[in-house]
């Protein structure tokens, strides 16, 4: 009767490893071609050149995205922009990743009072909204990549520490880490070899999915003159110079969004087949 239910199970078992890696590779192969196309076009066309006669031209064979109202190609800048984009979208995941994991262990690992000053840094900066204070941050600091960069590091890193730390608080009352104090290695090594790995794999689950938040706050503050600056091929910067003319042009802001939808789909399915591994 055993072998019997085993043998159901395998197929099942062996679908739902399917459909995970069918996901990944789906979300992977999304962003790759994003990113391959977008090096190709840069390499092979000028996203800035400017055409005045081929103004506001609609979809065609000729245009496939159209023009905007200098008369550059929709379609060349929308790819082109994915390469910085994606990258971008990627790296204000990763920094905010490192500086929260970062302190996440110092807070679950190094005791009352890190704990506290860690925890408490971290309720200040959620009590305001976060989009508001990104703004804020980007003011002071000014308008550019690296200052969206520094902003999201600055307080998206909340959410990662409290990940960690929640997944500290229960590693470090395991029994291979005990052994690890009893073998007599210091705290510091322990905690980096023993107790971080084994918490790593939430954190590489939400690194995913909060690229595609990055994704969207790059574009929405390009979109309010604080990202990116023109004439720099961004989508958040294209859908705010086509929006005057949102009636006469849709195609300006449509195809843009479009991208960032495509971008976002494409972390979002890598986001869902690493949850999935990690709930196997």
């Amino acid at each position: 009767m055993t072998g019997a239910i085993a043998m159901l199970r395998l197929p099942r078992k062996k679908r739902a490893v399917r459909h995970r890696s069918s996901k990944l590779w789906t979300g992977t192969s999304i962003l790759a071609a994003m990113l391959v196309v977008g090096v190709i076009v840069n390499l092979t066309a000028d996203p800035i050149a400017q055409d005045l006669t081929q103004r506001l031209i609609p979809p065609s064979l000729a245009h496939p995205f159209g023009t905007d109202e200098l008369g550059r190609s929709v379609l060349i800048r929308a790819l082109a922009a994915t390469t910085l984009d994606v990258p971008l979208a990627i790296g204000a995941a990763l920094l905010p990743a490192i500086l929260g994991t970062l302190l996440g262990l110092l807070a679950g690992y190094g005791g009352r009072i890190a704990d506290t000053v860690v925890m408490r840094l971290g309720d200040m900066l959620q009590a305001f909204p976060s989009y508001v204070l990104m703004i804020v941050v980007v003011f002071i600091i000014g308008p550019g990549i690296n200052a969206f960069l520094i902003a999201i590091a600055t307080i998206n890193w909340v959410a990662y520490a409290r990940l960690v730390r929640s997944q500290v608080l229960v590693i470090r009352e395991m029994d291979y880490v005990h052994a690890a104090r009893i073998g007599g290695l210091g705290g510091a090594r322990v905690a980096l070899r023993h107790v971080l790995p084994n918490a790593l794999p939430q954190v590489i689950v939400y690194l995913a999915a909060d690229a595609v938040l990055a994704l969207i706050l790059l574009s929405g503050l390009s979109f309010l003159g604080l990202g990116v600056a023109s004439p720099t091929p961004e989508w958040g910067l294209m859908i705010n110079q086509g929006r005057l003319f949102v009636q006469s042009a849709w195609w300006l802001t449509v195809f843009p969004g479009l991208m960032i939808v495509i971008a976002a789909a494409g972390f979002s399915l890598i986001s869902d087949a690493l949850d999935d591994w990690s709930r196997v």
